[in-house]
Parts: C-alpha cells; structure tokens; sequence
C-alpha cells in the first residue's frame, strides 16, 4: 500500500497530513506533563495518546485520498482541513443541536429521561473527555449504543446487552474504518480505479511453448 500510495505524495504538499501530525506531536509533552504531575493516572494516559494517534492516522490516511483525487496541492490541502473539521468540531456541532432536539422532546410530557445522544461518541474530543474525566452516562453496551444511534433512545436495563462501550472504543473504530476507506479508495485511484489488477494473458509464443 505505502509502494502504491507514495506516488501520490511525491508532488504534494506536505501540509496535507498537518491537521493530524501538528494535533499528535503538540499533544504528547502536555499529556506527558499533566501525567507527571499526578493529574491523570497511567491508563489515562495510554488511552488519550490512543484516541489523539488514532485521530492522526485517520486524518492523514484522508489526506492521502484527497491527495489522489484532486491532485493538486491547494484542493487537497483545503478539503483535508475540511474533513478535519468536520471529524472534530461538526461531529460536535451536530451532537450539540441533536443532543438540544432530543432534550426539548423528552422534556414534554410523558418524555423519557434526557439520555447522551450516540453523535458524541464518533467525536475525539468527547472521548479525551470521558478518558479524563469520566462523562456521566457515556459508558453502555453495544445494544444500548446501537439502540441510541438507530432509535435515539436506550430502553434496555443498565448493564445488559453486551459487553461494555466506552465513547474511545466508538470513535477509535470509527476512525479506523474512515482511514481503511481512504487507503482503499487511494490505491483504488491511483491504480486507475482498479485495486486488484487483472492477470495479464499469455503471449501466443508462451502459450505454444507450454503445450
């Protein structure tokens, strides 16, 4: 992959990837400082550099796809800070407003309970947060999450349905399927739409020589 790839980013600029190294490498001194000082224990740690590279990878394998797309330099490097955006603070906003929608209709009569909306849980920021210091409701199962996303609402009894979700499980996933996607449709592009080559046919003169 990285042999099919590495043409892509021969006459690219190198700002395509920013969005994710520039998070990475400004995120490791103050972790690692915070992680000194006594202020979040070791698991903390290891799994706020987990979501934060995560984040990385995933928006740098997009990169690379819009790197192979457009090809030029300013198109990539606009829409790779796009989808950065939208990766971190449009999951945000949409968790927000959905999170406000569910809230006002729950809130009339005979309306369940305000619940965390399943939006929050594609974000990173949502997941540093949770990792930190802890978001009240964030952790369930994987019936109850598939319940918030696909019904808006969990009706299962706590702790059934599963084993359990935290919101970095989500997002870390999600993000590895995003960056999977942009790898493929990147080769897939740069192979000229086509990720598995057809054989190539046998000359005549082979095909004699073998008979």
């Amino acid at each position: 992959i990285v042999a099919v790839v590495k043409p892509t980013m021969g006459g690219m600029d190198r700002t395509m990837t920013q969005p994710g190294t520039v998070q990475a490498y400004e995120s490791v001194p103050l972790f690692a400082a915070v992680f000194l000082f006594g202020g979040i224990d070791f698991s903390q740690f290891l799994l706020s550099q987990l979501v934060t590279v995560s984040t990385a990878l995933c928006l740098g394998a997009v990169s690379v796809f819009f790197s192979a797309l457009f090809q030029r330099s300013l198109a990539a490097t606009v829409t790779s800070y796009a989808a950065a955006f939208a990766l971190t603070g449009g999951t945000a906003i949409v968790s927000l407003f959905v999170q406000v929608g569910q809230g006002v209709r729950r809130a009339s009569p005979g309306g369940a309970g305000a619940q965390l909306v399943a939006e929050w849980y594609f974000n990173p920021f949502f997941a540093l947060w949770d990792i930190l210091f802890g978001a009240p409701g964030a952790s369930t199962t994987v019936r109850g999450f598939l319940q918030l996303l696909i019904f808006g609402v969990n009706s299962g009894p706590a702790g059934s349905g599963g084993p359990a979700v935290d919101p970095w499980q989500v997002c870390v996933g999600f993000e590895a399927v995003i960056g999977a996607v942009a790898v493929a449709g990147a080769v897939a592009l740069v192979r000229g739409h086509r990720i598995f080559r057809p054989r190539r046919s046998l000359e005549p003169a082979a095909v004699a020589e073998a008979g």
